[in-house]
């Protein structure tokens, strides 16, 4: 194998896992004009991080959770600190935050559930039991 070969072949090639681990659950998404590219991209972060089944109980329990900078909030008004006195969800990613009434982060709950079992259908009975418990 010459040097060019080298380079252009990698361990992931052909590998049915890591295609699919490499897609993103919400594609093209548009930073400049887009105000929800914060959510978009806070459930594209935690796939990509393979954490996706990971976060999902955290999120519906309401409890919120954080990946590396990938951060998903719930209000605490009983909090000392008044950043978290706010209503709805609060999700950021890097230096993009953004807070939403529930219904609107529930439903993109839904929507990255959808696009989740579309690339992993061996996990609807997991997904499926947790969205049956979502608030709203």
């Amino acid at each position: 194998m010459n040097n060019k070969q080298l380079f252009e072949k990698n361990d992931y090639d052909n590998d049915p896992e890591w295609e699919m681990m490499n897609k993103q659950l919400f594609e093209k998404v548009d930073y400049n004009n887009d105000p929800e590219w914060v959510m978009k991209e806070f459930f594209n972060s935690i796939y990509l991080q393979r954490k996706f089944l990971w976060a999902l109980p955290f999120i519906v329990k309401k409890c919120g959770c954080c990946v590396n900078e990938t951060d998903c909030t719930f209000p605490d008004l009983e909090d000392s600190d008044p950043a978290y006195h706010f209503e709805g969800i609060m999700f950021s990613v890097y230096s993009g935050e953004i807070i939403v009434p529930e219904s609107v982060g529930f439903e993109y709950v839904r929507i990255a559930c959808e696009k989740y079992l579309q690339l992993h259908p061996e996990d609807a009975d997991q997904v499926n039991s947790l969205l049956t418990q979502l608030p709203c």
